[in-house]
């Protein structure tokens, strides 16, 4: 899968959870701080990543995503 979509895939899951839009999303956004996900809100988004994405996060690897962009390299390192 191409770097641009899935970074629209990321972008796209994040702002529908957080009832933003997809332009105020960047990949240096911080996922509590910035965008105001809590931990439900976070775990929400990941499944909707994974199903688009077709990868499988481990409970660790999802706890270490700060940023919109952790979750970017994520799936691209889950798709190698």
């Amino acid at each position: 899968m191409r770097e641009d979509l899935i970074k629209s895939i990321v972008t796209a899951a994040v702002a529908k959870k957080a009832g933003i839009s997809m332009s105020e999303v960047t990949m240096e956004s911080k996922l509590a701080d910035d965008i105001g996900l809590d931990s439900l809100d976070r775990l929400e988004t990941s499944m909707e990543i994974e199903r688009e994405c077709d990868v499988t996060f481990t409970d660790q690897e999802e706890e270490s995503v700060v940023t919109v962009g952790d979750y970017v390299e994520l799936v691209k390192a889950k798709q190698r």
